[in-house]
């Protein structure tokens, strides 16, 4: 066919409004301000838009599409500068749907997002409307993940941290003048998080395994016995390291210090001279404690052992030993924790013995001090 009619052809151009492009590559994305919303279209199909941010700290990053274009089933990603994903992509659920996502940011730093169709099947010049905002954490103490890269803390002083993002664990060093029960108050917890806590040596060898709060967002405390002065790490996590949170926990530490000035004195070897008739205090700390004295008597007589104090928690025993470690008196004591004795024993010659004082079945511990003294009659 054909015509001798002309035709007339009219192009016209549907203009997006983005600004941004080109950014279809990590090296072309635009930058961005949080806090400040923009548009631009998903166009031509495949199209992906890049955009960068500057993060000044460790916190949650969150990205808010309010508009979608009815075709375009919206999806975006967060990568870092050297294109790693920081968090694989988050899709709205339908197309046209807005969408809001957030991404853990365990450093600050630059990063990227990365928008497209969710199949780059689709395209639009309605524009999409993208606001990205950020939620700093208080966790002044990271990175500290590690036994040596610990935040050292101060006793009875309160400081806020963040379990983010998922596997985050925090350690914390704190230093004790003296044996005793570390107390550790956790008053707070982000909702998502059911925390838990242990204390290590500083070899990294654990002293109080996991202690756990009763459930998500809910506060507790726990203790460890610190068998002697020194250093100790304490290391904060979730439960089952799958959850994260935004919003801060808080804790504090305190410490009890043992009644026992006289330790270590935890063999024959390092047994603690006394003398008779003078008054003694030490403690049954930790659990599995014994203590031993050595006292010297210049006659024949009868040695006596009164307890003149005791903590309710621990049912005291004493033994009487020679030096080689042969038995004297065997194990005597109370009849129930926390209550008072005396022991006597024959002695048949002048010299040195040896005292043992125990829990009875080395099962319990009170950092509160037992009293006695010993006199020969």
């Amino acid at each position: 066919a054909r015509s001798a009619t002309p035709y007339v052809i009219v192009a016209s151009l549907d203009q997006t409004p983005d600004v941004g492009e080109p950014n279809d590559t990590q090296a072309e994305a635009t930058p961005i301000v949080i806090g400040q919303a923009f548009d631009a279209s998903i166009l031509p199909r495949n199209d992906g838009d890049m955009y960068l941010v500057d993060l000044p700290h460790q916190g949650e990053l969150s990205v808010d599409l309010s508009r979608s274009a009815p075709e375009t089933n919206l999806t975006f990603r967060v990568l870092d500068v050297a294109g790693g994903i920081v968090r694989n992509w988050q899709t709205a659920p339908a197309a046209g749907a807005p969408h809001r996502g957030w991404v853990d940011i365990a450093a600050p730093g630059r990063y990227v997002i990365e928008m497209r169709d969710a199949y780059n099947d689709a395209a639009s010049p309605v524009p999409y409307r993208l606001l990205a905002g950020f939620r700093p954490t208080q966790d002044w103490a990271e990175p500290n993940g590690t036994a040596q890269t610990a935040t050292p803390v101060q006793l009875d002083q309160s400081y806020v941290a963040h379990i983010l993002p998922r596997n985050d664990g925090d350690m914390y060093q704190v230093t004790v003048d003296h044996p005793g029960v570390l107390g550790i108050d956790v008053s707070a917890s982000g909702q998502e998080t059911n925390l838990t806590v242990r204390v290590l040596r500083p070899d990294e060898n654990v002293l109080r395994n996991w202690s756990t709060a009763p459930g998500a967002g809910q506060p507790f405390k726990t203790t460890a016995d610190l068998p002697a002065s020194g250093t100790y790490l304490v290391e904060i996590r979730d439960a089952y390291n799958d959850a994260r949170s935004a919003d801060p926990y808080r804790f504090t530490l305190h410490h009890t210090a043992s009644a026992d000035t006289l330790e270590p004195n935890d063999t024959v070897g390092q047994a603690t001279a006394i003398g008779l008739g003078q008054p003694v205090s030490a403690a049954v700390f930790p659990k599995g404690d014994h203590d031993f004295y050595v006292v010297s008597v210049s006659r024949a007589g009868d040695m006596v052992v009164t307890l003149t104090a005791s903590p309710d928690a621990v049912n005291m025993v004493v033994q009487i030993e020679r030096p080689d470690g042969s038995v004297v008196q065997g194990w005597r004591g109370a009849p129930r924790a926390g209550e008072l004795f005396e022991v006597s024993a024959a002695l048949g010659a002048p010299g040195n013995y040896i005292l043992r004082f125990a829990d009875s079945y080395s099962d319990a511990r009170a950092p509160e001090a037992y009293a006695f003294r010993v006199d020969l009659r």
